[in-house]
């Protein structure tokens, strides 16, 4: 079956209670890919957001990689099926540049790679993303008023074409926590991975900045995703009065900064209640599309 749904999937073994190697879920069986980079201690991603992302790669009929640990450049070598060649510093040395790399990477091999942050929630009857974003455009939950003002963001996307020497286009900033691409967008992310590690800007959001600049300058067409596919930890803390829905009506939740608690644990209760939710209120049906 296209997507090895009906395969045994290819993991390999954890170490102690982080998960260290890369893990590959039905390799090599499509032209998707959804990828995650989960490095530290992710006390919630292994046992809550793991299962998930295994059920929405079966879902879609996509190849499922997850970077985890201090992931070497041979990450992408297993089995038969290498992707691409590694970069020749033979390391991906934090976890943003890691995921910038990596999505740069897939797209060598995949025609489509949907990344998300290893704090990103998915409730189980979300709908095929692959099939609502063309090909063509990006797809990227645009952030607005209700995380920050619009002045801010126009100040960010500016101060983001200045910092890489861009041309803004529009003073639309997106959340790359969830970011849908395509082989199509490779020039885009050729210029991330180029000006990246060590010029990510913490001020800027890290990858954040860094890939709005990029679809400025290489003229990537952007299709912007509503909060139902990106629900970011602050409506939960310092943007509540602003939230746009409650986050169990979401299908992606975000665990970001601006969580009332935003420690390791804090997130992790925070994505239990999230998922608790969900499970209370009997809408998580699974289906296998075709």
């Amino acid at each position: 079956v296209k997507g090895g749904v009906d395969q045994e999937p290819v993991v390999r073994e954890d170490v102690g209670d982080e998960m260290r190697p890369t893990v590959f879920l039905h390799p090599c069986d499509t032209d998707l890919a959804i990828a995650t980079v989960s490095i530290g201690h992710r006390p919630w991603f292994k046992d809550l957001l793991l299962p998930r992302l295994q059920q929405y790669a079966a879902k879609t009929r996509a190849d499922l990689v997850v970077a985890a640990g201090e992931v070497a450049a041979s990450m992408l070598i297993d089995n038969h099926c290498p992707p691409t060649t590694p970069p020749s510093d033979g390391t991906l040395s934090t976890g943003k540049d890691a995921k910038l790399r990596l999505l740069s990477m897939l797209l060598q091999h995949y025609t489509r790679v949907f990344i998300i942050d290893d704090t990103v929630a998915i409730r189980r009857d979300a709908p095929n993303l692959f099939h609502i974003v063309p090909p063509h455009k990006l797809g990227a939950a645009v952030e607005d008023h209700r995380i920050r003002s619009n002045d801010t963001n126009t100040a960010l996307a500016q101060l983001a074409c200045l910092r890489y020497s861009a041309n803004c286009t529009d003073n639309l900033w997106f959340n790359t926590g969830v970011l849908l691409a395509s082989q199509r967008h490779r020039d885009m992310l050729t210029t991330a991975t180029t000006t990246s590690q060590p010029h990510l800007d913490h001020l800027l959001l890290w990858d954040q900045g860094l890939l709005n600049a990029a679809r400025h300058k290489t003229n990537t067409p952007l299709h912007p995703l509503g909060y139902e596919w990106n629900w970011v930890g602050s409506f939960h803390g310092t943007n509540k009065d602003r939230q746009p829905f409650p986050p169990h009506d979401a299908f992606f939740v975000h665990a970001t900064t601006g969580l009332p608690d935003p420690t390791p644990e804090g997130r992790r209760s925070f994505l239990r209640g999230v998922i608790q939710q969900w499970e209370r209120g009997g809408g998580e049906e699974v289906t296998v599309e075709f």
